[in-house]
């Protein structure tokens, strides 16, 4: 198995009352209502017929006159009146902080508004503050957004060449300032090793003139092979050799007894044994040297070998697998009681860039980040919360921004692109990393822990590469493949001893390998069948330099 690279501003509105009736006016005295007024004189009945003298037709019509003039210059006094009151009654309301609210992209501090993204400190993305949310804006050209700051992507990435994609953003690094180096996992190394690989009993590596070479594979009883070194022969070797009529490789997969790589010209090609048809090449027949597998297809862009079957990725974001499928581990939604010969596609995942197989399931890391995975579950591998397989992908759960998956035999791990490594499925070797023993369903993340670029997992271990080349691993030991010169298990990483600067990691069935930033490899733990490729078959708990 292998791995490369608040609350509101004004919150209390205070209570406004209206007044329940109307201001209080000075109104001019009845006439006659004094009591101290004397009564007026009683008319002569002679002159009851008379008009009163201070009356007539014309005073009449100035008395109404009169009284027109008084009930509108009262009411003009009154409006006036209200008018003021009312005023003063809203300028005594109007006293909370901002006069109340803020637009939807403000806050109130001090009794003025101001920018939320300001007030939080935020550059870029979404940031809330009081409950409200604001959107901060974007990133310039070479930028990511990081924790709400605008950063040098190829700095944040840990890129030092070559393209790389972060946060959603893309930026172009740059050469590697050496003409003896090349750009590798955005790394600028020596020529020599590349990615390297292990299965049950052998090991391969791409380098970086585009060659792919294998080791190990020595068998216990006899000396024959299944092919799995690619030479074109049955034989084994306790030294690395080079896999024939190989065209340039971009990656390699090695598993049990067989191995894939996908080249350059996108094409797969596969060798070693082929019992369960999962070379791909429409046959049961083992091989060793290099078959063209799925040959339908020249948009490759991963590939991966698993127990019994292989999977592959196409640049249109669909995966393909073959083989054995007796646990739904194609994951085309079948259950299939005879191996699959061609490769069918798995249901949902749309925009995988990478794939990973184990035993009997298989996941896919999305564009998006996020993780599916399909196949047998009963050790909780893949990673929905449940115990149950599914021939189907289900996303794994509470995991996002991934940039690296590695799938061991009954577990699985992946990186996030805030450098944490979270592991689920199979711990009863503690290869989970988190501290316990247990199966977890459910990813948990890996304990003491932080910078980390790459994972691979293994049968019952885990390693992973962090930013500065330094290789942690943890899980099962017994044959040292912790590489810390012990053979204790332990369930939270070790570094691995004398091993700096690596480029790239890789896990076999109980032994690890990494390469390192000046193109050579080295590899620690079993070596009963040749796998460290160091021309013997002494185990060592300590890495060994492959010959």
């Amino acid at each position: 198995m292998t791995s490369v690279l608040g609350a509101s501003c004004a919150t209390g509105d205070l209570d406004d009352t209206e007044d329940s009736g109307r201001l209080d006016e000075d109104l001019p005295d009845a006439p006659g209502a004094d009591a101290g007024d004397v009564a007026p004189d009683t008319p002569d009945p002679q002159d009851a017929t008379d008009t009163p003298p201070e009356i007539d037709a014309s005073d009449a019509s100035d008395a109404v006159d009169i009284v027109e003039d008084v009930e509108e210059d009262t009411s003009d006094a009154t409006d006036a009146t209200d008018a003021t009151d009312t005023a003063d009654v809203e300028e005594d309301t109007n006293t909370e902080p901002c006069g109340g609210s803020c637009p939807a992209t403000q806050v109130c501090r001090n009794d003025s508004c101001v920018d939320i993204c300001t007030e939080a400190g935020v550059q870029c993305g979404e940031a809330t503050v009081d409950g409200k949310t604001a959107q901060c804006g974007g990133c310039g050209t070479g930028e990511a957004c990081s924790a709400g700051q605008c950063v040098d992507l190829c700095v944040q990435a840990g890129a030092e060449c070559g393209e790389v994609t972060w946060s959603g953003a893309t930026a172009d690094c740059g050469l590697c300032p050496s003409t003896s180096q090349d750009c590798f996992s955005n790394r600028c190394a020596l020529d020599g090793y590349r990615e390297i690989t292990g299965g049950y009993s052998h090991t391969c590596a791409t380098r970086s003139d585009g060659s792919v070479r294998c080791w190990g594979a020595k068998p216990i009883v006899g000396s024959s092979t299944y092919g799995q070194l690619g030479d074109g022969t049955t034989d084994y070797s306790l030294n690395p050799v080079s896999v024939s009529n190989l065209g340039s490789a971009q990656g390699v997969s090695a598993t049990n007894n067989h191995t894939c790589a996908w080249l350059s010209s996108r094409t797969a090609w596969c060798w070693g044994i082929n019992t369960k048809g999962q070379l791909g090449d429409g046959t049961f027949n083992n091989r060793s040297a290099p078959v063209r597998a799925a040959s339908s297809y020249s948009d490759v862009v991963d590939i991966a070998s698993g127990g019994g079957h292989s999977c592959l990725a196409r640049s249109n974001g669909t995966v393909w697998c073959w083989g054995s499928s007796g646990q739904g581990q194609l994951g085309d939604g079948n259950v299939y009681s005879n191996n699959v010969l061609n490769p069918v596609r798995v249901e949902t995942v749309s925009s995988a860039v990478e794939v990973e197989l184990g035993a009997a399931f298989s996941c896919a890391r999305q564009s998006d980040g996020t993780v599916w995975c399909w196949g047998a579950g009963g050790d909780g591998q893949l990673g929905a919360g449940t115990l149950s397989g599914s021939s189907s992908p289900l996303q794994v759960s509470n995991l996002t921004d991934v940039v690296d998956i590695a799938v061991g035999w009954h577990h699985a791990c992946a990186v996030t692109q805030a450098g944490e490594v979270w592991c689920w499925g199979n711990g009863s070797k503690g290869q989970l990393g988190n501290g316990g023993n247990g199966n977890r369903s459910r990813p948990v993340r890996v304990s003491g822990l932080s910078g980390a670029r790459s994972v691979a997992a293994g049968y019952r271990h885990s390693c992973a590469l962090d930013d500065v080349g330094d290789v942690y691993c943890w899980g099962g030991n017994g044959k040292g493949q912790l590489g810390n010169g012990t053979s204790i298990d332990v369930n939270t990483p070790v570094v691995v001893n004398s091993l700096s600067n690596a480029l790239s990691i890789g896990a076999g069935y109980e032994y690890s390998c990494a390469v390192k930033i000046d193109g050579s490899a080295e590899c620690w733990g079993d070596n009963q069948y040749g796998q460290l490729g160091n021309g013997s078959t002494t185990s060592s708990e300590t890495p060994v330099s492959v010959q």
